[in-house]
C-alpha cells in the first residue's frame, strides 16, 4: 500500500488492513498517523456491529479519492480496470447512479433533480416535475463528458504510476 505521510510516499504492507474490500461508498477512511509506516482506519460513516469494513482502493495510492468517487460509476469501473478489478460494491450496483443527477434548470428556484436514465435520457425533475428539453439534456451531458475526460486526464497517469510501484 502506498501512501502520503509527513516522510513523502511510504509503502508498507498492511496485514490487517489488506483484509479490507473496496466500495465505491466507503465506510472506512485510512488516514496517516503521524509516525513513519503507520495509518489509523477511521469511521467515514456509520457501521452496524457485524457490517464489513470497506475502503476505497484508489485511496491510498496518491489518487484524489473524493474525485474518483464522484465520477460516475462507467467512469470509476474504466479507472479501476487499469488494475485487473470489476467493482461489484452496492453503489456500482445500483441503477440509479447518485452520481448522474443534474440539478434542476427551472427559474433556478427548483430544488430538484434530473436523474440519468439511459444514453441521451433524462428523467423529470423530482421536485417540480418538468422534463428537460433536448437541448438543455445534449448541454448537461457535454458538460457531464468533459468533466469526465478531465478527470481521467487527471487520474488516469496516477494509477498507472500507482500500479507500477
Amino acid at each position: 500500500l502506498s501512501f502520503a505521510s509527513s516522510q513523502g510516499v511510504e509503502q508498507c504492507l498492511f496485514l490487517k488492513i489488506s483484509r479490507f474490500n473496496h466500495s465505491c461508498a466507503p465506510n472506512v477512511r485510512l488516514l496517516p498517523s503521524g509516525d513513519p509506516g503507520e495509518l489509523v482506519a477511521m469511521a467515514a460513516a456509520a457501521i452496524s456491529p457485524g457490517e464489513e469494513l470497506c475502503i476505497c482502493y484508489p485511496e491510498r495510492n496518491s489518487l484524489p479519492m473524493l474525485h474518483f468517487l464522484h465520477l460516475p460509476t462507467e467512469y470509476r469501473r474504466h479507472l479501476l480496470q487499469r488494475w485487473d478489478f470489476t467493482c461489484r460494491c452496492p453503489r456500482c450496483d445500483q441503477v440509479d447512479d447518485p452520481a448522474r443527477r443534474f440539478q434542476c434548470l427551472n427559474s433556478g428556484s427548483c430544488p430538484g433533480q434530473f436523474s440519468h436514465v439511459s444514453l441521451g435520457r433524462l428523467e423529470r425533475c423530482s421536485a417540480c416535475g418538468q422534463a428537460p428539453d433536448g437541448e438543455t439534456v445534449k448541454q448537461l451531458l457535454q458538460v457531464e463528458a468533459s468533466i469526465c475526460r478531465e478527470a481521467e486526464e487527471i487520474l488516469a497517469p496516477a494509477l498507472k504510476a500507482a500500479n507500477e510501484t
